[in-house]
């Protein structure tokens, strides 16, 4: 449940320095558009996969690769410790094995992997607000 509440944050944080963000070259905004809008198609593919029941292979290599790409992306704009702190959250894929097993097992209720949803609609958005 830990690595669905990191990436909800994650994707809420982004949301909210949105105007942080709008500051940067419309270059920098576009290629941090593709990053966000490829996290949040990753993680719709995991809540996809999880709530299918199948472990969502590929998933976790995908946001490990996008939560450096991100690290370098928002640097710039939030600071080396935030960003770090923002990256982590996405980057702690071996948590998804925990992840799957405590849903296969009941541990985790089905509404929980909702969480996830609202995550990738919030890295949606931002994305599509940066293109704005």
């Amino acid at each position: 449940m830990a690595l669905i509440i990191d990436i909800l944050r994650a994707s809420r944080e982004i949301f909210y320095f949105i105007n942080l963000l709008k500051k940067q070259s419309a270059a920098d905004q576009n290629a941090l558009s593709r990053s966000l809008n490829e996290v949040g198609e990753v993680v719709k593919d995991m809540f996809d996969k999880l709530t299918a029941g199948f472990f969502p292979v590929g998933c976790c290599q995908k946001l490990d690769l996008l939560s450096h790409q991100l690290y370098f992306q928002l640097e710039v704009v939030l600071g080396p410790e935030h960003a770090q702190a923002l990256a982590d959250k996405l980057k702690q894929t071996h948590r998804v094995e925990l992840l799957h097993r405590e849903f296969s097992s009941g541990i985790i209720d089905p509404r929980e992997l909702v969480l996830l949803d609202e995550a990738a609609g919030h890295f949606s958005a931002t994305s599509k607000m940066l293109q704005a």
